[in-house]
């Protein structure tokens, strides 16, 4: 169940969404993206939150295999800013990766009630990127 005071996302299921995936019984639709449906679920008492692949992605061993690497990185992340690696099926008709659900606005709502969020509000204040990725403003690494 959610805690007292979450709230439960407005995302009505659609006609074809599956009643379950797996041992998850679906609650609603989080959203939609280019890889595929993201869910609400429940097995037991734990609330999460399921990602499930596209069907023409499922049959592409290209995106397979990049998938297959997606779920493995989640399965080696951890932090106070990363939602928790919960499973992953990733052989059969219907892949999915499910991860902890942390209940708050999407980005929209977000960026929309508060406006474009500075780099450090984002980021968070004294972190140093440890990928040193072009873009990132406190980076050493200088873009080519």
């Amino acid at each position: 169940m959610l805690a007292r005071g979450q709230r439960m996302p407005v995302g009505e299921l659609l006609p074809g969404d599956p009643a379950s995936i797996g041992p998850y019984r679906v609650l609603s639709r989080l959203g939609v993206g280019g890889m595929g449906v993201v869910f609400l679920v429940q097995a037991g008492n734990r609330i999460a939150a399921l990602k499930l692949i596209r069907p023409v992605l499922a049959h592409d061993e290209e995106f397979r295999s990049r998938f297959r690497r997606e779920v493995d990185a989640g399965r080696r992340v951890s932090g106070s800013y990363t939602a928790r690696f919960i499973d992953a099926q990733l052989d059969g008709a219907s892949p999915y990766l499910v991860t902890e659900y942390v209940d708050g606005p999407s980005l929209d709502e977000a960026v929309a009630e508060c406006g474009p969020f500075a780099f450090d509000a984002v980021i968070g204040p004294g972190e140093r990127s440890r990928s040193g990725a072009p873009g990132d403003p406190r980076s050493r690494r200088r873009p080519p």
